[in-house]
């Protein structure tokens, strides 16, 4: 029995005032592109300048997830404002420091130390 993944998007302000987009379930090739083209309609409206990504119920992620939130990690840079992610655990946490998004994304929590060179620009191959 073969069973689709599924993800669920879901979006509200912060006390402080930050977007933070909730993500639920799996984010991989089959539910990438609706993780992006939520992303890139936030990047696009006049929201607040600090996007986080809270990955605390995310339960999967593959190589479109990370190519997702890194594609969407750069727009924001390259309009002023920042993507951040928080709370990532299990494989999505291994995912994340196995390729170095997690120094990109700023996850609190994860001392410096634990990524050389934290100024050296990586490059996703998928």
């Amino acid at each position: 029995m073969h069973v689709e993944p599924w993800l669920s998007i879901e979006t509200r302000r912060d006390v402080d005032g930050c977007l933070v987009i909730r993500l639920i379930g799996e984010l991989d090739m089959s539910t990438a592109s609706d993780v992006a083209a939520e992303l890139s309609a936030i990047l696009r409206s006049d929201g607040p300048a600090d996007i986080i990504v809270d990955l605390g119920e995310l339960t999967f992620m593959d190589a479109a997830g990370v190519t997702a939130l890194l594609d969407a990690h750069q727009r924001a840079a390259a309009t002023g404002r920042t993507l951040r992610a928080r709370e990532p655990h299990g494989e999505v946490d291994t995912v994340l420091r196995v390729t170095g998004t997690a120094d990109l994304l700023q996850i609190p929590g994860i001392p410096v130390s634990d990524h050389p060179e934290p100024d050296r620009p990586r490059r996703l191959i998928t």
